[in-house]
């Protein structure tokens, strides 16, 4: 009889050890979240981008996104260049849409993963922003000369997509 209740106590143990085990990793991943600043988190892993401009952003308004160019962003350097105008925490949290188009967006890889999307305008005479969609609202940030140094240069390199015809 001894042995049973024994055995039930260290059940109970090995259970509360794993329990405790499980709340300890839960424990620093919070820490880790909480080191990473901004309102995008993790984009220190950022490894690519893509970005697409689209060919007519002002043209029809239900249309404009079905045909872009795009190109393929991995030089670390100018990808630091996006990350840092998304790490800056003067953006402007809006309910709506913003004021203007987009003329095309970045879309963010971690690992080969879609991260964010991030949409832009360059038009600086009426509207410059870089925006992304967060918890169902539209975070607004300025528009860096160095981004935009980087969309002019990508804009240089993007190319039609190509059809697959072997399908």
């Amino acid at each position: 009889m001894h042995k049973q209740s024994f055995m039930k106590i260290i059940k109970h143990m090995l259970a509360l050890l794993l329990i405790a085990a499980i709340a300890s990793c839960t424990q620093s991943s919070k820490q880790q979240v909480k080191e990473d600043t901004g309102l995008i988190k993790g984009l220190s892993g950022l490894d690519s981008a893509e970005v697409i401009f689209y060919k007519d952003p002002y043209g029809d308004s239900l249309r404009y996104t079905r045909f872009f160019t795009f190109t393929t962003l991995k030089d670390s350097s100018t990808l630091k260049t996006i990350k840092a105008a998304l790490a800056d925490s003067n953006y402007i949290i809006k309910a709506g849409q913003p004021d203007c188009r987009s003329e095309g967006k970045i879309i963010l890889h971690l690992s080969v993963e879609v991260y964010k999307t991030v949409y832009f305008s360059t038009k600086c005479d009426t509207c410059c922003y870089l925006y992304v969609i967060n918890e169902g609202r539209f975070a607004k940030f300025s528009l860096p000369m160095g981004v935009r140094s980087v969309l002019e240069n990508a804009k240089l390199l993007a190319k039609e997509p190509i059809a697959d015809s072997t399908q």
